[in-house]
């Protein structure tokens, strides 16, 4: 058996003893708390060049995702333009509030009691951190993907999902051996800590473990490639950019704050007094008159105060500032372009004064990845829901699992809706009554239910008043 072999074989074994391990404990937490090599992100700072963003940038491409996501982190905290676009995203539906409404299902009764007791869980989600869940679903379109294990607890003789964990993206991978037969599974992998069950050579598969204790997101940004997805790959080199022209701009702020001086010394010498005709004597500079010289310009700043000798000249130079430097000029553009990307236009968070028609359309244009994070966090609890449902059969038994639905998807036009449903009708269409009612978000009647428009029992009806008299009309006129 060759050493290869031996190491192949050997990490296997190793990586489904792990696995083992995390599947006895699929009824707990198995990947949080994360471990201590989370706190040893990389942090580029300045140093950050295009050739180390191409260097990150292959190492995405193969897999390994722990230095983009650095790299990504870093440049949320480090750019506030960037950072506001993402966090609007999230804030909107952090703002944005949810119903659960009844699945479709043989029985009514039983969706309607599968119904109330997700509405009571959604209640608890709320009172646990259900709006930084929401976040943390959002925020997973920023990177190539995102991961939230999900916290069960046994109330009673039910078991219920009653909390989302965001997994830090850094402990996420695509890498894999070059024979692996689902080579775009995503896995845990921490590749820094020997410690973890989520070691070796690649890591754990998410699919290897139980199916309900994790919520995958996988994002369709760009498309084509798995590991190059997610927000930051089209906003990155303009990220750069954008670092580029900042650090150029506190390089023309320190100019213009702090102006070149050129200092000359021994400029023929000093008259032996020094008083009358400066830089034209028979005294040279002395080796303590060129430090002197040296410390002032190394030192010049607006509060400069200086004693040099004669020998000694100082001249600063002076230069006109442009009005609009191509730095600001620059990120203004790079501002711009991030806006775009993530969130289709410029004009919800760049008021330009006097443009109000073109802001309306544009908070019209953001409204589209709006609707579509509501969706896909709708979505999340949705699943929730069924899990819920579905490990609980004595509970539900067989009922139609219920779906959460963003309140905004109902906060449509009435009086459009209502008078298409009536065209429609008019016209000869067959539309069923139940789906009319739940589009309403109404319940259906129950037998003996007083209907809107009924009479009060008890309660007299107003009289009917004559109509108003029409002044043109001759018979009201004297």
């Amino acid at each position: 058996m060759s050493i290869f072999t031996q190491i192949t074989t050997g990490a296997t074994a190793l990586l489904e003893a792990a696995v083992a391990r995390l599947r006895a404990q699929r009824g707990a937490d198995v990947a949080i708390p994360g471990p201590w090599t989370d706190r040893e992100s990389d942090v580029l700072g300045v140093n950050i060049t295009p050739e180390a963003l191409g260097l990150i940038l292959r190492r995405r491409n193969e897999g390994y995702l722990e230095a983009w996501a650095d790299l990504a982190d870093h440049a949320r905290r480090t750019h506030p333009h960037l950072h506001s676009q993402l966090q609007l995203r999230e804030l909107s539906v952090q703002e944005t509030e949810f119903e659960v409404v009844a699945g479709v299902g043989s029985s009514k009764v039983r969706a309607a009691y599968a119904r109330d007791a997700c509405a009571d869980l959604y209640a608890e989600w709320q009172e646990r951190g259900w709006a930084t869940w929401a976040a943390d679903i959002v925020g997973a379109k920023f990177y190539p993907a995102g991961l939230q294990e999900v916290t069960w607890e046994r109330w009673d003789r039910t078991v219920a999902p009653v909390a989302l964990t965001r997994i830090a993206e850094r402990r996420l991978s695509y890498a894999c051996d070059r024979f692996d037969p689902d080579p775009w599974a995503l896995r845990i992998w921490d590749a820094q800590d020997p410690y973890s069950d989520f070691g070796g050579l690649y890591g754990v598969k998410v699919s290897d473990l139980h199916p309900d204790k994790f919520v995958v997101h996988e994002p369709r940004v760009v498309g084509g490639h798995r590991a190059s997805e997610g927000l930051f790959a089209v906003c990155c080199w303009y990220w750069l950019f954008g670092v580029y022209s900042w650090k150029h701009l506190m390089a023309l702020l320190e100019t213009c704050g702090r102006p070149p001086v050129i200092g000359y010394y021994n400029a023929g010498g000093a008259q032996a007094d020094g008083a009358l005709k400066k830089m034209a004597g028979d005294r040279a500079a002395t080796a303590e008159d060129v430090a002197a010289a040296r410390r002032a310009i190394a030192a010049m700043s607006g509060a400069l105060r200086a004693v040099l000798p004669d020998t000694v000249r100082l001249e600063a130079l002076k230069f006109e500032i442009p009005p609009n430097p191509a730095q600001i000029l620059t990120s203004d553009k790079v501002d711009a372009y991030l806006s775009k990307a993530i969130n289709g236009t410029t004009g919800v968070t760049d008021i330009v004064a006097g443009a109000r028609a073109s802001h309306q359309t544009a908070a019209a244009q953001a409204m589209t990845p709006y609707r579509v994070d509501c969706r896909d966090v709708a979505r999340v609890g949705t699943i929730l829901f069924h899990r819920f449902v579905r490990a609980n059969p004595d509970k539900f038994k067989g009922a139609a699992p219920p779906k959460l639905r963003a309140s905004h998807e109902e906060a449509l036009d009435l009086a459009v809706f209502t008078g298409a449903i009536k065209s429609a009708v008019d016209a000869g269409a067959r539309i069923a009554e139940p789906w009319f009612l739940e589009q309403l978000g109404a319940p259906e009647p129950k037998a003996g239910e007083r209907l809107l428009g009924d009479p009060i029992p008890g309660r007299t009806p107003p009289a009917q008043l004559p109509p108003a008299l029409d002044p043109t009309d001759e018979k009201s006129t004297s």
